[in-house]
C-alpha cells in the first residue's frame, strides 16, 4: 500500500514539474507463491465442498480473502508437501493444460481485487507487466550472456557480484527456472521499448536494496544504455502501532479492514448535522483515504513508518483529515460571503498587515519551490510538511482575526482573497499527494 501511494504521488509531482511520466506496475503472477496459493485453494475447496461455480459468484473481496487463505495454507504445508507444490510450480511455469483453468481463474480474482484497490486509491497504470511474460525473455538473455556476464555454478546460472563489490546471486535455478533477478533482465528491455525512459524509478521496499544493486549492474553490463537510468527508491517498512502481522501464519490486516477501522474512527469525530447519508458516506471514504495516504507520505520514503490509527484521523494534528478540515473551513467562509475572486477589484491593502497575515503570505508563495524540491529529492513528505504548516498558519490567523466581520470592507476583501488563496494552495498540495478535497466536513 505504501509503495502504491508513494509511486502515485511522485508521478503527480514529476508531471507538475513538466516531466512526461509512464506509470507501470510489475506483478508476480507466477512463482512459488502462486503455486502455494493454488495448492491451498484446492485444499480449502475440497474440505469445505465449495464448487467452482459457487466460488465464481463471490464478490471481489471474498475471492481475495480466499486467495489469502490459500496462500497461508500452502505456506503452512510446504515442508510436508514440498515435492507436490514444487511440481505444481513447474507445471505453472510450463503452462501445463491441467493447471491453466484454476490458474486463469485465480489470476483474474487477484487482478480484479488489485484493480479495485487502484481505483479506490485514485491511481492508474499505463501498463501492467507480469512475471509470466518476462520469464522466458529474461532466461534467454541470461543464457545468451552465459560465460561472459553470467557463469554456471552447480547446475545454476549466477552473476558473480563480488567482482563489482556486490554479492553473488542466482539468475537461473538448477531446475532451469529464471529467478526474480533473471526475470528483471527481460523486464527492463520491454519497459524501455514501451517508454524510452531517462529514469526508471523502482518504488520498492528497502529490503530489496542489495537485490537491485546486483540487477542494475547486470543490466548495464548487458546493455550500456541502462547505466544511470535505473534507480531504486528504497522504501522504509510500515509498522502498525499495537498490531503485528505475518502473511505466513495468516495474521494479516487487509487494506479493506484498515480503511473500515479508520472510517469508524472518523464517524465519531465528524459532526453529521445537515449532511445527507450520501454526503456522510463520501466524507468517510475520502477522509479515510486521506488519513492513510497522508500518514504514509508525511514521512521520508526511505524511513520506516509507524502507522497509528488514532493520530491518522486527528482533526487537530498533522494528519490528512486536519488538512481536509482546514480546506472545508476556508470554503465555508467563502460560501457564506458569496465570494468570487472574479468579482473583486484588486486594490492595494493600504492598512498594515497583521503578523498572522504576513505569516501566511510568506509561506504560501513557496509552494512551487517546495514542489520542485520534492521532485528533485523524491520526497513527497516535503509537500506534506508545507501543507500542514500552511494550514496551521491559517488556523492561527482564523482564531485571531475575523474574516466576515472585518473592521473595513478593504480588510474583508483582502482576508477573503487570502482565504481563497490558502484553500487553493492546500487543494493543489493535496492533489499532488493523490488526496481529494471536501467542500463540507
Amino acid at each position: 500500500m505504501r509503495t502504491l501511494i508513494t509511486g502515485e504521488a511522485l508521478a503527480r509531482i514529476f508531471e507538475a514539474c513538466g516531466a512526461r511520466v509512464f506509470r507501470a506496475n510489475y506483478q508476480g503472477d507466477v512463482g512459488p507463491h502462486v503455486a502455494k496459493a493454488i495448492w491451498g485453494i484446492e485444499k480449502i475447496f475440497q474440505e469445505r465442498a465449495i464448487p467452482w461455480k459457487q466460488a465464481q459468484k463471490l464478490n471481489v473481496q471474498e475471492k481475495a480473502r480466499l486467495l489469502g487463505e490459500g496462500y497461508v495454507r500452502g505456506n503452512q504445508e510446504y515442508e510436508q508437501q514440498k515435492d507436490r507444490i514444487d511440481e505444481l510450480n513447474r507445471k505453472l511455469y510450463e503452462r501445463a493444460k491441467d493447471t491453466m483453468s484454476i490458474y486463469k481463474k485465480t489470476r483474474t480474482w487477484s487482478l480484479d481485487y488489485f484493480d479495485s484497490i487502484y481505483k479506490r486509491f485514485g491511481t492508474r497504470f499505463d501498463k501492467l507487466y507480469f512475471e509470466s511474460e518476462v520469464a522466458d525473455r529474461g532466461k534467454k538473455i541470461v543464457l545468451k550472456n552465459r560465460g561472459n556476464i553470467f557463469q554456471e555454478s552447480n547446475g545454476a546460472v549466477i552473476f558473480e557480484g563480488e567482482k563489482y563489490g556486490l554479492h553473488t546471486r542466482v539468475f537461473i535455478t538448477q531446475d532451469g527456472h529464471p529467478t526474480y533477478e533473471g526475470k528483471e533482465m527481460g523486464l527492463a528491455p520491454m519497459q524501455y521499448k514501451d517508454f524510452p525512459f531517462d529514469l526508471n524509478i523502482h518504488v520498492v521496499a528497502s529490503e530489496q536494496s542489495a537485490y537491485f544493486q546486483v540487477v542494475f549492474k547486470a543490466l548495464e553490463l548487458i546493455d550500456e544504455k541502462f547505466k544511470g537510468r535505473e534507480c531504486h527508491l528504497s522504501m522504509g517498512m510500515v509498522q502498525l502501532v499495537g498490531k503485528k502481522m505475518s502473511s505466513r501464519t495468516g495474521v494479516v490486516i487487509t487494506i479493506d479492514h484498515l480503511l473500515s477501522e479508520i472510517k469508524t474512527l472518523l464517524s465519531r469525530l465528524i459532526k453529521n448535522e445537515g449532511l445527507t447519508p450520501a454526503e456522510q458516506k463520501r466524507i468517510q471514504e475520502i477522509g479515510a483515504i486521506a488519513a492513510v495516504k497522508y500518514s504514509m507520505l508525511r514521512v521520508d520514503p526511505k524511513a520506516d513508518v509507524m502507522f497509528d490509527l488514532k493520530s491518522s484521523v486527528s482533526l487537530e494534528g498533522d494528519s490528512g483529515p486536519y488538512l481536509l478540515y482546514t480546506y472545508a473551513r476556508c470554503k465555508s467562509i467563502l460560501r457564506k460571503a458569496k465570494f468570487r475572486i472574479s468579482n473583486v477589484g484588486f486594490r492595494s491593502h493600504k492598512e498594515h498587515f497583521s503578523k498572522e497575515e504576513l505569516d501566511i503570505l510568506r509561506l504560501a508563495y513557496r509552494f512551487e519551490e517546495i514542489v520542485r524540491e520534492a521532485a528533485e529529492k523524491f520526497e513527497p513528505n516535503l509537500i506534506c510538511g508545507f501543507a500542514f504548516d500552511l494550514a496551521q498558519t491559517y488556523n492561527t490567523f482564523y482564531h485571531s482575526h475575523s474574516v466576515l466581520q472585518a473592521e473595513t470592507k478593504e480588510k474583508q476583501e483582502f482576508r477573503l482573497l487570502l482565504t481563497a488563496a490558502v484553500a487553493q494552495v492546500i487543494s493543489n498540495s493535496l492533489s499532488l499527494l493523490g488526496i481529494q478535497t471536501l467542500e463540507k466536513m
